[in-house]
């Protein structure tokens, strides 16, 4: 590279105050379009469903009581139950003082998976 060109390279450089549009994008207003109120009220209050990808559907599971055959707990059980549906995990709140007939009363809704066989249940004294 000749000296010559390096001076007129030198020349081109702006020096000073950078223009006010300088690396700036100039966006069109009309870029989004809004979305009927029919729609937003649709998506907003639930009327699209959403459901993951290979999934077999859907299964609801109350979890209604339980009755134990002993009493786990040196002084007092409460117990918890967890119930796991492929790899999402559900539990109960704690049932404080629920001994060997803890009652739960919840229901559960949980997608399916492709290739789940099993439904675990469990039963644990917090």
């Amino acid at each position: 590279m000749s000296s010559q060109s390096v001076a007129d390279r030198r020349r081109q450089i702006l020096v000073g105050e950078l223009p006010p549009d300088f690396l700036r994008l100039i966006v069109p207003r009309e870029q989004a379009t809004p979305f009927p109120q029919q729609q937003v009220t649709q998506l907003v209050y639930g009327g699209g469903s959403f459901v993951p990808p290979n999934t077999r559907g859907r299964v609801s599971i109350t979890i209604a009581d339980a009755n134990l055959v002993r009493n786990y707990g040196i002084v007092r059980m409460d117990p918890y139950c967890r119930l796991r549906v492929g790899h999402a995990v559900f539990e109960t709140q704690t049932k404080l003082s629920g001994g060997r007939s803890p009652i739960w009363n919840r229901t559960i809704h949980a997608y399916l998976p492709n290739g789940v066989e099993s439904i675990y249940v469990q039963i644990f004294d917090e």
